[in-house]
């Protein structure tokens, strides 16, 4: 479903995948990470809020990650729990080398508040005549 949406932004609006963003909350972060991480060039970023990395990260091999990363996690957490957050952040630069952590206050809500530094990433990822590394 993800390649075939990919395919039809690229052909109608003739996007590479240095314009595309991929955004996921919760449990479909673990998913979008397994995503780029066997396609890890599809898109120019991936902007995950509130949710972890898959159980086996670390095993899908040592292929780099050319998507630049920004990660939210809360620190009331109480699925995702803060105490984890160094490790996640460790675990993601060890593949990806763009990587952008941020820890903000909250439980597991949608981080409506975070719209400053995720914009402030957006403004640097997508900035117009950059080129994907």
């Amino acid at each position: 479903m993800v390649q075939g949406m990919l395919a039809l932004l690229s052909d109608r609006f003739s996007a590479g995948p240095e314009r595309l963003l991929l955004l996921g909350y919760s449990q479909s972060v673990g998913l979008n990470y397994r995503f780029v991480a066997r396609n890890p060039r599809a898109f120019g970023g991936l902007i995950a809020l509130c949710g972890g990395i898959p159980g086996n990260w670390d095993s899908q091999g040592e292929a780099p990650i050319g998507t630049a990363i920004f990660h939210l996690a809360r620190t009331e957490d109480e699925f995702f729990p803060a105490s984890e957050a160094p490790a996640v952040e460790a675990r993601l630069r060890r593949r990806a080398s763009d990587v952008t952590f941020h820890l903000e206050p909250g439980r597991h809500r949608f981080p409506l508040k975070a719209s400053k530094p995720v914009r402030a990433w957006m403004d640097r990822v997508f900035q117009p005549g950059r080129r994907s590394e």
